[in-house]
């Protein structure tokens, strides 16, 4: 049987359906996945016995896939009764949702011992020597352990041209002036012999997908899915992107006829893993991301991503903290759109609750979070905009929070002439300066959460600033 899943196409299949209680008791229906809709499931009833809406752990039923039948398991399904009376007989369209559907078994009474997720494509092209470049390859020497879940970085579906001359380049360093091109040419007379002497060794890749094995002993799915969810989002933050999930499969604990174990994998689509529509997804840029592709070569003498997943897992589930990795989430999401000025009322309420968490006092944390979080370079942008006067604001973090209390309280709307009325107003200007503070409490966070070195989240958080909060004004000259 070969079942490929893929989330962002739609599917559509024909079939049986029943409960495991009742396998007897079958329905005619079908079930569909789109990425807009997720998982849907449509069954006829013609029982005299009407259903009533309900929640049903496990559903079973049997396909068609192209030209193959093949058995399906349906995990957490919410039927809808329509309630269509036909005449003497009771026959109705029932509709509903399903959180999950396993391909390939009729699963009962269940035990899931690991979760397989290959995530899309977020590498640069690089070059490499690497023959069996297109089968699986183990990027983590040894797996991150947490407690008694195991966490393994894998590199998937890996394609990759054999280089055979210089002019292979071309699609892989670009030249945008006659100095580069000069450059260019240079570079390709060296790399020539090197080519001929070396026939075929060299490779450039193409393309690349991550992928991420979760081994937490046997545990229920949820607890799978979520612990996918916090891990996902881990990687996110780092990369200053969303990340979508090409294909996923759950592995359950077998028996064998001598009642030995062994472990099957099994493809699987999951509502919680639909893909964002509409995001743009950006590349896995090494020289910015403050933990890089090379930091998940784990081994005893560094353990930064052990610390680091292992602390984010510990504040994930801890009330205050919880919020603010929300918070941190519904930042990354928005992606580089504009902002409005209820995204702004939440970046400083996080922005408090951080200070809060820290111990900080509640006079002046603004201020104080601002003139340890930014660089002289960001305080000086933000200033200019807000046409910072200390002797009116007070202090710059008064004044970002004076900002905040123009928008919801309407007796500040007068305060230092309106001014404050009148940046909350200013789109353009808001939106930088939200793009400013937002890296700070991404920095404050990552700092809190993360087990990297300062230094290296400055460099990220000034690449996370640009993207946000960057314009120039447009002078137009007569022709």
């Amino acid at each position: 049987m070969s079942v490929e899943l893929d989330y962002c196409k739609n599917y559509e299949w024909i079939g049986t359906f029943w409960m495991p209680n009742k396998p007897d008791k079958e329905f005619s229906g079908k079930v569909s996945y789109s990425p807009e809709n997720g998982i849907k499931i449509s069954i006829f009833n013609t029982d005299s016995k009407r259903p009533t809406n309900k929640s049903i752990l496990v559903m079973h039923g049997i396909i068609r896939y192209g030209e193959q039948t093949i058995p399906i398991t349906l995990l957490e399904v919410f039927l809808q009764c329509s309630g269509i009376t036909m005449n003497i007989v009771l026959s109705e369209f029932v509709t509903g949702s399903v959180r999950a559907v396993v391909f390939g078994n009729l699963l009962e009474n269940f035990v899931i011992s690991g979760l397989y997720v290959d995530y899309d494509d977020n590498f640069y092209q690089f070059l490499s020597t690497n023959k069996n470049i297109s089968s699986m390859v183990k990027f983590a020497q040894m797996p991150v352990v947490v407690d008694k879940t195991r966490i393994s970085l894998e590199i998937v579906n890996a394609t990759a041209n054999t280089i055979y001359s210089a002019d292979d380049f071309d699609d892989v360093i670009c030249s945008f002036s006659a100095k580069s091109n000069a450059i260019m040419n240079s570079f390709k007379k060296h790399i020539q012999p090197f080519l001929d002497k070396n026939k075929y060794n060299l490779l450039k890749r193409l393309h690349t997908n991550i992928a991420i094995h979760i081994k937490s002993g046997y545990n229920k799915f949820k607890s799978y899915r979520m612990l996918e969810h916090k891990l996902r989002l881990f990687l996110e933050i780092l990369l200053d992107c969303k990340i979508n999930i090409n294909f996923s499969w759950i592995i359950v604990v077998k028996h064998d006829k001598n009642n030995k174990i062994y472990h099957e994998a099994y493809p699987m689509l999951c509502r919680d893993f639909i893909p964002s529509l509409g995001h743009k997804h950006g590349k896995l840029a090494h020289d910015l991301m403050p933990i890089t592709i090379k930091d998940f070569l784990i081994n005893k003498d560094n353990n930064l991503l052990t610390i680091s997943i292992n602390k984010w897992l510990h504040l994930y589930d801890e009330p205050g903290w919880h919020n603010l990795i929300t918070g941190a989430e519904d930042i990354l999401h928005g992606g580089r759109s504009l902002i409005n000025q209820k995204d702004y009322v939440m970046l400083i309420s996080y922005i408090e609750t951080l200070q809060n968490l820290r111990g900080k006092s509640k006079n002046g944390d603004i201020n104080s979070f601002v003139l340890e979080s930014l660089s002289t370079q960001w305080k000086t942008k933000i200033k200019c905009m807000l046409k910072y006067l200390q002797k009116q604001d007070k202090n710059l973090g008064n004044a970002l929070c004076e900002i905040r209390n123009a928008i919801v309280h309407p007796k500040a709307r007068n305060k230092n002439n309106g001014k404050y009325y009148a940046i909350a107003n200013h789109e353009l200007i808001l939106q930088n300066v939200y793009g400013i503070l937002a890296g700070a409490f991404i920095k404050g966070l990552m700092i809190e959460i993360y087990h990297i070195p300062e230094d290296k989240i400055d460099k990220y958080i000034n690449n996370f600033i640009q993207t946000r909060s960057s314009y120039k004004h447009v002078k137009y000259t007569k022709c």
